[in-house]
């Protein structure tokens, strides 16, 4: 799961797009496009409405954009299940808190190390289970921080146009 700063929830996906070209595994055998676009942010096919905002930005500008938005990530300590099942998936790990796990420390190995804006909550004994994550403590505290931050953030922008 993956929230970001105004709570868009995602929960444990089967993949996830990573943000640097290099992979935790090694493929086996050939396997194309593990930087293409869902898997990465290489290969020319993003999604229209990202098009332009890439095309402007680069690689390095969505990136350094998405690092620096609150984003929480919880997983599931049971999600064992290997969702995606495509080679460009299994190059972040076999099962969805592989993939999780791997991505968290792809974070942290980032040269700035892992964002101070983003947190992590590892959901003990959930699989994968959309109620039991939304409904874990963990998640109805996230979800308690991100509507202050929400309202936080409207009082300043609604202070800065008086």
């Amino acid at each position: 799961m993956i929230i970001g700063s105004f709570f868009s929830p995602a929960a444990n996906p089967g993949s996830y797009l990573w943000l640097v070209q290099d992979r935790p595994v090694q493929p086996q055998g050939e396997c194309q496009g593990i930087d293409d676009y869902k898997y990465g942010l290489s290969g020319g096919k993003m999604p229209g409405y990202s098009t332009g905002d890439f095309k402007k930005n680069g690689r390095d500008g969505v990136v350094s954009r998405y690092l620096s938005r609150y984003v929480h990530y919880a997983l599931g300590t049971a999600d064992n299940g290997t969702g995606d099942t495509s080679c460009q998936a299994w190059t972040r790990g076999s099962t969805h808190l592989e993939r999780g796990n791997n991505f968290i420390s792809m974070l942290k190995n980032l040269p700035s190390g892992m964002p101070t804006t983003h947190t992590i909550d590892m959901i003990e004994g959930v699989s994968h289970q959309n109620d039991q994550m939304f409904n874990s403590t963990q998640l109805i505290k996230a979800k308690a921080f991100q509507r202050r931050l929400h309202e936080r953030t409207v009082a300043n922008l609604e202070r800065s146009f008086r």
